[in-house]
């Protein structure tokens, strides 16, 4: 009885939410910020273009999802065709059939492709393509009803995406569509975030994101003094959650190095959206001192070929300023494919990849196409000690950090990373310890793959963490998040001049100097053979093996 009457009254408070917002006023003020010094010469690939300017997206994946194939529509799953209902957006989030992926049109209604094409194909036609699209979408998806409400982290990611496109366009009738539909999405998000009290992730900061954004915006615009008060408590809101979910060594606890980035992103935005409007000098300057050590940590583990997979792969951004495509001509276009090798502390722009969305805005980009290259890998047989393939007994320590639990040792054009158990223990964490990546003058010995899928049946899930590292399902599930503590293993960390060890009471691994260069010995086989390598934008790539 109590259950019946307290999903009564959730009832009642969210159709009180529609009487108050859904058909609220329209706004009539108008907002002059715009951003113009950005290079619009810089074009995406006629392929890319087409696929964008048709509404094909990649998305999870290495193929492009037709989402116009018989109408623009935004509630079908392309790869199985199911539709979700127009519910209002509580009931609609538990329509899940196995095999249909509900990421796909939360991820598609996330509108990023509109603001590539705003930043690389900037044109009266695009304008006009992306006004009649945001349009289209906001007439079949009514605020609150249906998939695209489902998940308020997404619709946080939308929404910020419309800020960019307003602006960036220079039509007027979107600059005014836009700015009528920011309140209702300002509401919703406020009721509808994303809050746990022992357990909140990306998700949530992805919302107090857009409501920081959102606000301080919507002062701007109205000068109502209402949005200006919410918005110094959305930036205590913001400050607390960069104690919570980041360590003092600036490390995010979800236990993988691509949440990290994400995360990182989003951090980085709302600082950017803060200081652009006005309200950065009430964020705590010690912020900024941390916003550099997550940006140090991500450039510890960049490497040539994207950054180490460990733990769950994300491909997920904010603001695809910086986007990857892999074309039918086997091309990868990437924007910003190398991080700057500066390490920052506090100035926001000196770092750039998918970090420095803000350099993207005001001072151009440039692009690159690069070739797209087989993972090469050489299979060990290892029996307890095997000698790398360098000749300079030198390894430097360039991350040690006790809390993901990775040791990285840059060697003679390589880099070895021992991983240890870390104190992060959650569903994006992997059992993983004493393992290792290998990587040397561009051939890996051994590589965390990561994880491409996320709306697998539990079971699968599961199995993608850790079946990878000899668990067999039988032996294995349930255990999904956290780890049951029987299946981890506590360690110690011992660095010295000629030796970094990790051991446990019954098993060590341990990289050493002697005379002509590096050994790795180890009484458990540390190796990884992945077949699949998923990179940080979730397309796969085939590892290729050198034969001996």
């Amino acid at each position: 009885m109590k259950r019946l009457y307290k999903l009564i009254m959730l009832m009642l408070t969210d159709y009180f939410y529609l009487f108050k917002y859904h058909w609220g006023k329209k706004l009539t003020t108008s907002c002059h910020i715009t951003i113009d010094a950005i290079d619009n010469d810089k074009v995406l690939p006629d392929t890319v273009y087409r696929k964008l300017i048709s509404h094909k997206v990649q998305i999870l994946g290495d193929h492009y999802l037709d989402f116009a194939k018989s109408g623009l529509v935004w509630d079908v799953c392309p790869r199985t065709g199911f539709q979700w209902s127009n519910r209002w957006h509580r009931f609609v989030n538990k329509e899940r059939p196995v095999s249909t992926d509900i990421k796909i049109p939360w991820e598609m209604g996330r509108l990023q492709h509109l603001t590539t094409l705003m930043l690389y194909a900037k044109s009266d036609e695009i304008e006009l393509h992306i006004h009649n699209t945001i349009v289209d979408f906001h007439n079949k998806n009514k605020i609150g009803f249906g998939v695209n409400w489902a998940c308020t982290m997404d619709v946080s990611i939308r929404v910020v995406n419309l800020v960019i496109i307003y602006l960036l366009t220079n039509k007027v009738e979107t600059k005014d569509f836009i700015l009528s539909l920011l309140p209702h999405y300002y509401y919703f998000i406020c009721k509808f975030d994303e809050w746990n009290d022992g357990n909140r992730n990306n998700h949530y900061l992805t919302n107090v994101m857009a409501k920081l954004v959102l606000s301080q915006f919507l002062f701007k615009c109205t000068q109502n003094n209402i949005y200006n008060i919410d918005a110094i408590s959305f930036i205590s809101d913001f400050e607390r959650e960069l104690d919570y979910q980041f360590t003092n060594d600036g490390v995010n606890v979800e236990g993988s190095v691509n949440y990290h980035r994400l995360s990182t992103e989003i951090v980085l935005l709302t600082y950017y959206f803060s200081k652009e409007f006005g309200f950065d000098k009430t964020i705590n300057p010690t912020c900024l001192i941390k916003f550099g050590k997550m940006c140090e940590y991500i450039l510890a583990l960049y490497n040539d070929h994207g950054h180490s997979q460990i733990g769950d792969t994300d491909s997920g951004c904010i603001v695809n300023f910086c986007p990857v495509y892999r074309n039918n001509n086997g091309l990868i276009v990437q924007d910003f494919s190398k991080v700057n090798q500066r390490l920052f502390s506090i100035d926001i722009n000196s770092i750039s990849g998918v970090a420095s969305l803000i350099r993207a805005m005001v001072d151009g980009y440039t692009s690159t196409i690069l070739e797209t290259q087989p993972i090469v890998a050489q299979r060990v047989d290892f029996d307890g000690e095997w000698k790398l393939p360098v000749s300079t007994p030198i390894f430097t320590i360039v991350c040690n950090d006790r809390d993901s639990g990775i040791v990285k040792l840059v060697v003679d054009n390589g880099y070895v990373i021992i991983k240890r158990l870390g104190k992060f223990n959650t569903g994006h964490s992997h059992l993983d310890a004493l393992r290792v990546e290998i990587y040397i003058n561009g051939v890996f010995y051994s590589l965390f793959k990561g994880t491409e899928r996320y709306a697998k049946p539990l079971k699968d899930r599961c199995f993608d963490r850790v079946g990878f590292y000899g668990y067999t399902m039988n032996n294995l599930f349930p255990c999904f998040s956290p780890l049951p503590k029987s299946m981890l293993t506590l360690d110690r960390l011992f660095i010295e001049e000629k030796r970094v060890r990790v051991e446990t009471d019954d098993h060590f691994i341990e990289v050493c100097c002697v005379e002509n260069g590096l050994t790795l010995r180890a009484n458990v086989n540390p190796f990884v053979y992945p077949e699949i390598f998923y990179p940080s934008y979730h397309s796969p790539r085939d590892v290729l093996y050198n034969e001996k």
